[in-house]
């Protein structure tokens, strides 16, 4: 905080039983100078995705949706969609798209923020291009990792199945079960005031940059859609620890806990994707040196850190360098939440690894 590096930080750390830590400091809108407090609201943006996961995985738990069965079996739209090859023809993928493919971004589906090659064909044909170019693969699907927009595929497959719009169906299921009552695709007028601002650190350095206040549109995109606070996160993150339950309510199967954590891509590297728009976000590695898995809720350590998180932690993050991790095997997780663009930004990724290890003290 003295230093300027963030400009106001929450994070929460849990166990099975209860809180470790919880704290918050700093300002949610520095030109207004008010604080932040631990019930602030944040845009989690991809934090969103575990949840749609956890929805994911309650269909499947009910045989209404199916991870290997092709996905254009619920959404036809999916089977039409063309790979877009290096010398810029389109053909038909080699083989279906599927829920597992959408879960694990390896359906060959792209997301501009992070995808030159679809950007770059977006600007070759300028007027001409339309929503469709958007969703071109990049490649067969299941032959590599790219970060995608499948989850928002999959929450769509949630609402087809579910025969209910993604943000009745997480709240009637996970968010209210859990008493997660900040956390929503909407932010009620009554908690506008405690929304948190956007800062941004100018390319090159230099002092963080408040951006104009806007409370965002309604976003029912299960890939990015959410508003919640640090407490409310961990919620969610103590039913996982707690496989699939928290305080008598039983949201998720132990064996769909299990699933979303354990890795489903042996041979390929997840967690690395190259910006095609520096101003929102960084090049990015989450891949832990190359070693990296994927689980279908998220990035999966393949090996333990010294001092630190144990192989199959599940962690994600959020475009606004808002981060999470949950390791069952030592029992404890975390989030820790700014709103800082662009992503991947070196100073919260400090502070995200300090907090990481003074958690691992803590427990040790």
């Amino acid at each position: 905080m003295e230093r300027g590096d963030v400009a106001g930080v929450a994070a929460t750390a849990v166990t099975r039983d209860g809180t470790l830590f919880e704290g918050a400091l700093g300002l949610s809108r520095a030109g207004e100078g008010q604080r932040l407090e631990s019930d602030s609201l944040f845009r989690i943006y991809s934090m969103t995705k575990v949840i749609t996961c956890a929805a994911v995985m309650q269909l499947v738990e009910r045989d209404q949706l199916s991870l290997d069965r092709p996905a254009s079996e619920v959404r036809p739209e999916l089977g039409d969609l063309m790979v877009l090859r290096e010398d810029g023809s389109q053909t038909a993928p080699a083989r279906p798209i599927t829920l597992r493919h959408l879960l694990t971004h390896t359906s060959g589906l792209a997301n501009p923020l992070w995808s030159r090659r679809l950007t770059a064909h977006r600007q070759q044909l300028g007027d001409a291009a339309s929503e469709d170019d958007a969703e071109l693969l990049m490649f067969d699907p299941g032959e590599q990792w790219q970060y995608s927009s499948g989850i928002d595929w999959a929450g769509r497959m949630v609402e087809t199945a579910s025969r209910q719009r993604l943000d009745a169906y997480i709240e009637q299921h996970i968010t209210a079960p859990l008493g997660m009552c900040d956390t929503a695709f909407a932010v009620p007028a009554s908690s506008e005031p405690r929304l948190s601002a956007i800062y941004r650190r100018p390319q090159g350095g230099g002092a963080l940059e408040e951006q104009p206040f806007a409370v965002p549109a309604p976003n029912r995109a299960g890939g990015s859609g959410l508003v919640s606070t640090a407490p409310d996160y961990v919620r969610f993150l103590r039913m996982m620890l707690r496989d699939g339950e928290l305080d008598g309510v039983r949201v998720l199967a132990p064996a769909s806990v299990a699933a979303l954590a354990t890795d489903q891509l042996p041979g390929m590297v997840a967690g690395r994707g190259t910006t095609a728009v520096p101003l929102m976000s960084n090049d990015f590695d989450a891949s832990e040196g190359g070693t990296a898995g994927h689980g279908l809720g998220g990035i999966v350590s393949r090996r333990a850190s010294p001092g630190g998180r144990a192989a199959g932690t599940l962690s994600w993050a959020g475009l606004a360098n808002s981060y999470f991790w949950i390791d069952r095997a030592r029992g404890v997780a975390a989030a820790l939440f700014t709103q800082i663009l662009p992503f991947w930004d070196a100073e919260v990724r400090d502070l995200l690894g300090e907090f990481e290890a003074a958690v691992y003290a803590e427990i040790a």
